[in-house]
């Protein structure tokens, strides 16, 4: 893993549904974060309790919303902050149990 890159890039912290912190992982998570309407990102690394690295990349995109924005001239159409608020939900819950089970393998 770049020793280089993981220093600049963003910490995310792992957090429950009410967006409290999950430090009992111990596990640290460094990486770049993306958003568009109808469309999020995250890719980075992982480092787990017991020090093992894993890279990861995670994309999720609706893409026939993304183009009827589009198409609409919308700037931010409707739906679609719900819909990267639930990728990025999808985010947290790999991103967790990649922290617990990296370990075990």
């Amino acid at each position: 893993v770049s020793d280089r890159l993981r220093p600049i890039m963003k910490v995310i912290r792992l957090v429950d549904e009410n967006r409290k912190d999950i430090p009992a992982t111990g596990a640290e998570v460094r990486a770049k974060t993306g958003t568009l309407n109808f469309v999020t990102t995250l890719s980075g690394y992982l480092r787990t309790a017991g020090g093992r690295d894993l890279a990861f990349a995670i994309f999720g995109a609706d893409l026939e919303a993304r183009q009827e924005g589009k198409r609409r001239g919308d700037e931010t159409p409707a739906g679609s902050a719900i819909y990267n608020n639930r990728v990025k939900g999808l985010q947290q819950r790999l991103l967790q149990r990649w922290a617990v089970l990296g370990d075990l393998t």
